[in-house]
């Protein structure tokens, strides 16, 4: 005979003899005045007590139909057995899971309920009498809702490699005329000029050179992004590179009468192996940023 035990649910009225005792359950886990078992009733998910083979001894769900399940006659059956095939299959696997590892299983299918696809969790957990309680939830809102932030994810990778990509093909195509520019200036101040004239050849060789380095930055900064900023080792002259450098602000320097010194330590001489470029940038930002904040 099938275990005497209450069914309530929206689809099915205590009125005929399918109608058996869910208190039973209450009885069984619950103290008198426990809160859990109202919580289960108020829970919009279906409640299910199995035995240890799956015959259904109880069951709770708001609404029967929206997790396929029939609103009747279920109590004593093989609950894979009134499944979909290939949910009453992942049901039963779940089962003989838990019941081998003493630890709770949760799978998820999916179901066609009026036209429409849902999707649906199930979690399957040992009790300690050997019985089982499998509750279901509807989770279509979740994975819609993770569907977007995954594809609101890849939006915003898309236009970020996209900016990137732009950020580098401008960077280049700025750089080649800036590089025309310096050379030129460089070429102006190996002839004779009067004083004035050599005074503007340095100042629009500074500025080049300044523009050039923040068109690098930019273009660093895409690499960054990209994660295909590589660093260079190749053994060149520090002291060289920082007076190279310093040089490119002599003209603002003594625009705003300042004085800019540059001290190297002996330690500091002779061949070293780095990124003479990423030195360069370095003392770049660090000098332009004291002649420029320095009155």
């Amino acid at each position: 005979a099938a275990p005497t035990a209450r069914v309530c649910s929206a689809e099915a009225s205590c009125a005929s003899a399918e109608c058996h005792a869910w208190d039973a359950l209450a009885t069984r886990y619950c103290q008198p005045s426990d809160m859990s078992l109202n919580l289960w009733v108020l829970a919009p998910v279906a409640l299910l007590l199995l035995d240890a083979e799956g015959r259904v001894l109880a069951y709770h769900a708001p609404a029967m139909t929206n997790f396929q399940l029939p609103s009747q006659g279920l109590v004593g059956q093989l609950l894979p057995a009134v499944l979909p095939d290939e949910v009453g299959r992942r049901c039963s696997e779940a089962l003989r899971s838990a019941r081998l590892h003493n630890i709770h299983q949760v799978f998820e299918y999916g179901l066609t309920l009026h036209g429409e696809p849902r999707e649906y969790e199930a979690r399957v957990a040992p009790m300690r009498d050997g019985d089982f309680l499998m509750v279901v939830r509807e989770v279509t809102e979740f994975r819609v809702a993770e569907k977007e932030l995954v594809r609101a994810r890849e939006e915003a990778l898309e236009r970020s490699r996209l900016k990137t990509l732009f950020l580098a093909n401008v960077s280049h195509e700025i750089r080649t005329p800036l590089n025309g520019i310096i050379g030129v200036t460089q070429l102006l101040k190996q002839h004779p000029l009067p004083a004035e004239f050599g005074e503007y050849v340095e100042v629009l060789q500074s500025a080049g050179e300044s523009l050039l380095g923040i068109v690098n930055d930019v273009l660093d900064l895409s690499k960054i992004e990209a994660n295909r900023l590589e660093l260079e080792s190749r053994v060149f002259d520090l002291e060289q590179v920082v007076r190279d450098s310093a040089k490119s602000f002599f003209a603002a320097v003594q625009k705003k009468r300042l004085e800019l010194r540059v001290d190297v330590a002996s330690e500091a001489r002779g061949p070293v192996r780095g990124d003479p470029a990423r030195v360069r940038q370095l003392v770049n930002n660090l000098v332009g940023n004291a002649v420029k904040f320095t009155d």
